[in-house]
């Protein structure tokens, strides 16, 4: 979808067009404006999935449940 933005802001046409043409927010449409302005196609490419990396949660060990054994019986 960035770089359907990114042919658009090639041809000159305006953010809140682009939102709606794409059905994104406006806020999406001018922070893609920005980058696009900034660093060209290139810096509208996926950079992966957003959020957090996994912390503390991902590196520990599960904890056993009491009273279960391994084959969950």
């Amino acid at each position: 979808m960035r770089m359907q933005a990114a042919e658009l802001f090639e041809q000159e046409v305006k953010p809140p067009e682009v939102a709606r043409r794409l059905r994104v927010s406006l806020k999406s449409a001018y922070q893609w404006h920005q980058l696009w302005r900034e660093g060209g196609v290139g810096a509208l490419a996926s950079r992966g999935p957003s959020g957090s990396r996994c912390g503390w949660v991902c590196t520990r060990p599960p904890i056993p449940l009491k009273g279960r054994s391994d084959s969950g019986a």
